[in-house]
């Protein structure tokens, strides 16, 4: 059970972190939204974003839980297409789980072939449409 979501940090050598939230669904666009928001001075400075974003998905009357949101190198547990947001390019997109390697390296790589995918700018993310896209499993 759960609505299982995650968010994927690309870095600039191409290491991932993923965000992981049990019950949060599309609903954890929310928090990359917010993040974007509420931080702008910590776009261009990794760590900080990092922690603004994951600090935003957890409510704070679950900070102390052992349970419901994670943090991982790798890919853990997912059910809705992965927000994928590249750190160095401040550009967003969504990935299926079977091609988020592929999808990070390529959009690290500023190679996603033009209406391969929708990119969002963390100046324009759209986080109503994100969320449907992501409720609807789609990437593009």
């Amino acid at each position: 059970m759960g609505a299982r979501s995650n968010i994927a940090l690309v870095y600039d050598d191409g290491n991932k972190i993923f965000f992981y939230g049990h019950w949060s669904g599309p609903e954890i666009a929310d928090a990359l939204k917010s993040a974007l928001i509420e931080c702008p001075g910590r776009w261009a400075n990794d760590s900080y974003l990092a922690r603004c974003i994951f600090s935003r998905m957890v409510p704070e009357e679950q900070r102390l839980d052992e349970t419901g949101f994670g943090i991982s190198p790798y890919l853990t547990d997912n059910g809705y297409p992965i927000i994928v947001v590249n750190l160095p390019a401040q550009t967003i997109c969504l990935a299926l789980e079977d091609g988020i390697d592929a999808v990070a390296a390529d959009f690290l790589a500023l190679r996603l072939k033009p209406g391969s995918r929708k990119v969002w700018t963390f100046g324009n993310f759209d986080v109503e449409e994100c969320k449907a896209m992501m409720t609807e499993g789609r990437v593009k």
